[in-house]
C-alpha cells in the first residue's frame, strides 16, 4: 500500500480522465432536466437517492481542484504565478465560450438577430458572466425550453471555485500550509461548519449543495495537507464505499459520507497503477466539455431531433466534445503556454529569485 505523498511526486496519474468522467457525469445530470417534458430522477438519484450524477461530478472537479492547487501553491508559493496560473486557467477558454453562447443565442433567439445583438442584455450577458458577476438568460434564447431562460447553468461554479482559490492563496500567504497542524485546524473548522450547514453562507447563499462542492474542494486540500498519513488502497477504498452505504442507510450525514467516499476514491482512481492512461495526460478537454455542453444541450433540445433520453444524452456529447477539442488546441493550451512564459519572465524579474 502506497502513501499519498508517494503518489503525487510526478504526474503520473490519471486526473484528466477522473476530470472527463466529470464533465460525462455532469451532461448526463443536465439531460434529465433539460430534454423535459418535465425534469426526472437521473440514474444515480432513482438508486442512491442522496446524490444526482451531476453533483458526483461537479464535486470530483473540486475535490481535484482543491488537491492540485494546493500543491501548486506549496510547490511554488509566488502568489503572482498562483494567480496567473488560476486566470490563465479559467478566463481566456470562459471568454470564448461566451463568444460562442451569444452566437448560437443569435442563431436560436426568437427575436431579429438584428434586435438581439442590439439589446443591452446580450453584451451584458458577456461581459458580466466574463466577470464572475452570473448572468443567465440572453434576451428571446430558450424561452420555451422545458428549463426555461437558462442559458448556460453550468457556470454557477466558477464564481465558487474562484473564490477558494483566492481563499487558499489567502491561507497560504498566511503561513496555512507552513505545517500540517496549522492546515488540519483550517480543515477542521471548515468541517465543523459545514455538519452546521452555515460553512460558506456567503459565498453559498446557504444551500447545501453548493456548500457542499466547496467542502470538497476543502477535502482536496486536507487530502494534500495529509499525503504522508494518507494510505491509497483499493482495499482502503471498498472498506469505505461500504461504510458510506451503511451511513447512508442509516441517514446519518449521508450527503458528507458520500462526499468522503467520493474525495477518497478519486484518489485511488487517480493513481492506480493498471488505470494510467498515458495518452490523457497530454490533453484536457474536461473544461471545454463542462462550459460548452448546457448551451449545447439547450439547443438540441430546442431542436428536438429525439425525445428518447440516452439518444439524446449521445448526441449532446458527441456536439459537445469537438468544441472542447477545439477550446484545448486553440485555447487553453496556448493559455497554459503563456502561463509558462509568464513564470519564467517572474522569476527574472523578482529581486529575491
Amino acid at each position: 500500500m502506497k502513501r499519498l505523498s508517494e503518489c503525487c511526486i510526478d504526474r503520473n496519474n490519471n486526473f484528466n480522465l477522473l476530470r472527463l468522467l466529470g464533465a460525462s457525469l455532469v451532461i448526463f445530470g443536465h439531460s434529465y432536466v433539460l430534454l423535459g417534458p418535465r425534469p426526472t430522477p437521473d440514474f444515480f438519484q432513482t438508486h442512491f437517492r442522496v446524490i444526482s450524477a451531476g453533483q458526483v461530478g461537479v464535486q470530483i472537479f473540486f475535490v481535484i481542484s482543491g488537491f492540485l492547487v494546493c500543491q501548486s501553491f506549496v510547490r511554488n508559493p509566488n502568489w503572482v504565478e498562483f494567480l496567473s496560473a488560476r486566470m490563465l486557467r479559467i478566463f481566456p477558454a470562459l471568454a470564448v465560450a461566451l463568444l460562442f453562447t451569444v452566437a448560437l443565442g443569435a442563431a436560436m433567439t426568437r427575436l431579429p438577430a438584428k434586435d438581439f445583438l442590439a439589446d443591452p442584455r446580450t453584451l451584458d450577458y458577456f461581459v458580466r458572466n466574463l466577470m464572475l458577476d452570473l448572468r443567465w438568460s440572453l434576451p428571446g434564447v430558450f424561452e420555451g425550453n422545458a428549463f426555461p431562460d437558462v442559458v448556460n447553468g453550468s457556470l454557477w461554479t466558477l464564481p465558487k471555485e474562484f473564490a477558494l482559490y483566492l481563499i487558499l492563496l489567502g491561507v497560504g500567504v498566511l503561513g496555512g500550509f507552513t505545517t500540517r497542524a496549522v492546515g488540519n485546524l483550517a480543515c477542521a473548522l471548515a468541517l465543523a461548519l459545514h455538519l452546521q450547514k452555515t460553512g460558506t453562507w456567503w459565498l453559498g447563499g446557504g444551500d447545501i449543495n453548493v456548500d457542499g462542492v466547496m467542502f470538497c474542494f476543502m477535502l482536496g486540500v486536507m487530502l494534500f495537507v495529509n499525503r504522508e498519513q494518507v494510505v491509497v488502497s483499493f482495499r482502503w477504498g471498498l472498506a469505505l464505499l461500504f461504510l458510506t452505504v451503511l451511513l447512508v442507510k442509516a441517514d446519518y450525514y449521508r450527503f458528507v459520507a458520500v462526499q468522503f467516499c467520493i474525495a477518497y476514491w478519486v484518489m485511488v482512481i487517480a493513481y492506480h497503477d493498471k488505470l494510467q492512461l498515458p495518452a490523457l495526460r497530454r490533453v484536457d478537454y474536461s473544461y471545454g466539455l463542462y462550459i460548452y455542453a448546457f448551451p449545447i444541450q439547450q439547443a438540441i433540445a430546442q431542436a428536438g431531433p429525439t425525445r428518447r433520453l440516452h439518444f439524446y444524452v449521445l448526441l449532446c456529447f458527441l456536439a459537445t466534445l469537438p468544441l472542447a477539442m477545439l477550446s484545448w488546441h486553440l485555447v487553453e493550451k496556448p493559455a497554459m503556454r503563456l502561463r509558462d512564459r509568464i513564470h519564467r519572465l517572474n522569476g527574472k524579474w523578482r529581486p529575491w529569485g
